[in-house]
């Protein structure tokens, strides 16, 4: 509510989550369509609000002798579409 308020205003972003509570079936882009009034705030709601993931993240760590690398990679979607991956590595001895 907190987040669709900023585009939306807080009285709509109340109304859509008392809607997506009344009928868990509703799907978050079907809310925005019903509840955003203009295609601009629309496009900023479906950058902001998602029921499925677009960054993910993992963390390894291996071991070999005395030898150990930890490495943490992100992967995002930028704009295009495109998928960028940053990877954070580290090495050191035990």
């Amino acid at each position: 509510m907190e987040t669709a308020g900023i585009v939306i205003g807080k009285g709509a972003a109340r109304t859509m989550l008392t809607d997506y509570r009344r009928n868990k079936a509703n799907q978050i882009d079907r809310l925005i369509d019903r509840h955003a009034s203009n295609r601009w705030h629309r496009l900023q709601l479906k950058r902001l609000l998602s029921e499925s993931s677009v960054c993910y993240s993992l963390w390894v760590r291996s071991n070999r002798n005395r030898e150990y690398r930890d490495s943490f990679a992100v992967m995002t979607q930028e704009e295009s579409g495109a998928m960028r991956t940053q990877e954070v590595e580290y090495r050191g001895l035990k």
